[in-house]
């Protein structure tokens, strides 16, 4: 097996890819919380962040710029501290009727698109995701479950 054959996966984009990342997007919510969206846009010299909350929760949160470094630093977490590569495309808990719902889009060059969801069932590493989420976004608590 080549180097290139050995590479992790992220849907069909190995590691070597990450530079294809060009945004995020996530969501989460639910009755009668209402929801979270959380967008991250690559841009030439860093990403935009943008959060917005349905019905507004307190102060509202700026959209800010995180610079390049910070921006690789999230897309090197989504590999080697979060394996988004392993997760599942969907984590449901059959049981439970209302609750939360969750999105996670990766969104890649080429109008190519990888997304996980979620309602009321996480990935192992959701903890960490959501810290990474809330600090990225400036408000470490934004994310509710």
């Amino acid at each position: 097996m080549n180097s290139e054959q050995s590479e992790c996966s992220l849907g069909g984009v190995t590691e070597q890819d990450r530079d294809s990342i060009t945004g995020i997007r996530f969501s989460i919510g639910g009755f009668p919380e209402g929801y979270t969206y959380i967008t991250i846009e690559k841009e030439e010299d860093g990403a935009l962040v943008r959060v917005q909350q349905m019905p507004i929760r307190g102060d509202s949160i700026d959209d800010r710029r995180i610079p390049l470094p910070e921006w690789q630093e999230l897309v090197d977490a989504l590999y080697s501290r979060l394996y988004l590569h392993e997760w599942k495309d969907k984590y449901v808990d059959p049981h439970i009727l209302d609750g939360t719902q969750w999105h996670l889009d990766i969104i890649l060059t080429g109008d190519r698109t990888i997304s996980y969801l979620g309602c009321n069932a996480y990935p192992p590493q959701w903890g960490e995701l959501s810290e990474i989420l809330g600090n990225i976004a400036g408000k470490p608590d934004v994310i509710i479950r």
